[in-house]
């Protein structure tokens, strides 16, 4: 870790948020982000020495594990991929929902995740990447079985980024298909709003980041939603870093 803060100066020295000056100072920040520590600091090495190294915090907010991306420095893509790569393998290995990290709207970084399959969350420059909408689905819906039963039959085809899943409510199922009683079209990133009560499925609905098919069962739609939904106080890193 000796060597970070001078990997960190060169990958950052043009748009830097804060000064790092010496190692014993970024060592305690890295380690002192939450849920961090040094068993979630992956780094990039070839013969010629070290080329980048990545901090994350893994938690659980409510049903769901929450992947924070704090930290990625590298001199190369290569090493880039590499390091993501690595986080993403981590977040399946341990059921993880969601990855999220921050980074500047402009510039080579936000490039890179978008590349990596990451969205812009609102306007913020927060990005998240879903590991796969069935298993975010699914986190919801077996938390919500455990506190009783959806009181109607219907099937809900959901379409999100293409990826097709059919809820059969209330047994709670969950299969590939795209026929059902209703539509959800979104986006991974407003799903997760909607289930984390960020955001309401009719106004999702009038600025068009929810599309329901036929228009007549919003009110089904809703109501599958307000079952699956969980309260959670924050998403996104920044409440931690302030």
């Amino acid at each position: 870790m000796v060597k970070f803060h001078l990997l960190f100066k060169k990958a950052y020295c043009n748009h830097s948020l804060y000064h790092v000056r010496t190692p014993e100072f970024y060592q305690q920040l890295l380690i002192k982000r939450p849920n961090v520590g040094l068993k979630n600091i992956l780094v990039a090495e070839r013969e010629n020495g070290l080329t980048g190294f990545a901090a994350f915090g893994v938690k659980d907010l409510g049903s769901a594990t929450i992947i924070s991306i704090y930290e990625v420095s590298t001199t190369d893509e290569e090493s880039f991929h590499a390091l993501m790569s690595g986080i993403q393998h981590i977040g399946t290995e341990k059921r993880c929902a969601y990855l999220e990290t921050m980074a500047p709207p402009q510039g080579n970084l936000a490039s890179q995740l978008t590349e990596e399959g990451y969205s812009r969350i609102k306007d913020m420059i927060t990005m998240g990447y879903p590991i796969t909408v069935r298993r975010i689905l699914n986190l919801f819906v077996e938390r919500a079985l455990s506190k009783g039963m959806f009181r109607k039959n219907v099937k809900i085809a959901f379409d999100v980024n293409g990826e097709h899943i059919v809820l059969t409510l209330p047994e709670g199922t969950l299969e590939n298909g795209t026929e059902g009683d209703l539509l959800i079209q979104t986006s991974a990133c407003v799903l997760l709003e909607l289930l984390f009560r960020r955001a309401g499925i009719l106004i999702s609905l009038i600025k068009g980041k929810v599309v329901v098919r036929p228009l007549r069962c919003i009110v089904s739609a809703r109501e599958v939603i307000e079952y699956l939904a969980e309260e959670v106080r924050a998403i996104t890193p920044y409440t931690e870093l302030t």
